[in-house]
């Protein structure tokens, strides 16, 4: 009688055992689900788009990964392929291999995303190694920075550009024309400065207003893009002076510019001014290993020896 007392007790303690091990498992699993219901509405009101993928297949997508990607539902996007919507150049973002561990890195970079409509998206991407329903999956968060590119567009237009003219301002003509002499350093080229300033302009400001000036600014700007190449740079350096940096032809190609300049400057003048604009043009030879500004400092030199001259003879004449 003894023994099967103890053995009812070994059964009610095994199985006392057993329940609470069953619940404690309930218990885990049913936190689990819990957290993970929590965590999917998270990702599926997050104003970024979220989208898990393993094996180069769409698992889970929010809300607004389908209207960043014009699809008309989450569900649209399941099992597709990652390459529908991302470019060849920005792949490799999705490419890292989906390892969970301590070390793993997050991969950010900006590209784009192609819609179902086949437009493309600038957004900023962010990939992560993670595990879904278990298995090793990548999660990728895009972000729409199509405001914050056109902005930051803006932003070196403004830095760039002058105002009055749309031409590129010193500082534009410094960062294209170290562009230009890199390309000319590695084809042995010499390229060609032409510094330009238009004659009398504090005349036709004060004998015409400031306006008549502005005038004669743009109508240099025009007749300097209209002579010149697009490969050609050319910007204002500020008040009454302009500068260009041709690529190729020497100084034939100067020189020829130099010839032009006047003509198109007339020939472009609106019916009714009543003033000529002039200009004095100084050429220099550049040497792509010295620096630009010493260029620059030469065709200016040239310029007001040009300048000197003309001066000169119209005094004797």
């Amino acid at each position: 009688m003894k023994w099967l007392y103890v053995a009812l007790a070994v059964s009610l303690l095994a199985a006392a055992w057993l329940y609470s091990g069953r619940y404690r498992a309930y218990a885990q699993l049913r936190a689990l689900r819990e957290t993970e219901a929590r965590y999917r509405q998270l990702l599926a009101l997050s104003p970024d788009a979220v989208i898990v993928h393993a094996e180069g297949k769409v698992r889970f997508a929010n809300l607004a990964a389908a209207n960043l990607l014009g699809c008309a539902s989450e569900a649209a996007l399941s099992g597709r392929t990652m390459h529908d919507f991302v470019p060849a150049e920005f792949r490799e973002v999705l490419d890292a291999p989906p390892t969970v561990t301590s070390d793993a890195k997050t991969r950010r970079v900006r590209g784009q995303l192609r819609s179902g409509s086949g437009r493309l998206v600038d957004v900023e991407l962010t990939a992560s190694p993670c595990f879904y329903l278990d298995r090793p999956a990548i999660v990728v968060l895009a972000r729409d920075i199509t405001q914050q590119i056109r902005y930051e567009r803006d932003l070196h237009a403004l830095a760039l550009v002058d105002e009055l003219t749309g031409l590129a301002n010193r500082r534009g003509f410094a960062f294209f024309a170290e562009a230009e002499l890199a390309r000319a350093r590695r084809e042995q080229r010499n390229p060609v400065v032409v510094f330009a300033d238009i004659d009398l302009l504090k005349q036709i400001n004060d004998a015409h207003g400031h306006a008549a000036g502005d005038v004669a600014i743009k109508l240099v700007a025009q007749a300097f893009k209209g002579i010149l190449r697009e490969s050609d740079i050319v910007a204002r350096w500020g008040g009454d002076e302009f500068v260009a940096l041709i690529g190729e032809g020497g100084e034939a190609a100067a020189a020829h510019v130099s010839a032009r300049l006047g003509g198109a400057i007339a020939a472009l003048r609106p019916p009714g001014v009543a003033y000529a604009v002039r200009v004095s043009v100084g050429v220099s030879s550049l040497d792509p290993t010295l620096p630009l500004a010493e260029a620059i400092e030469r065709a200016d030199a040239e310029l007001y020896k040009t300048k000197g001259a003309r001066n000169s003879g119209e005094t004797r004449s």
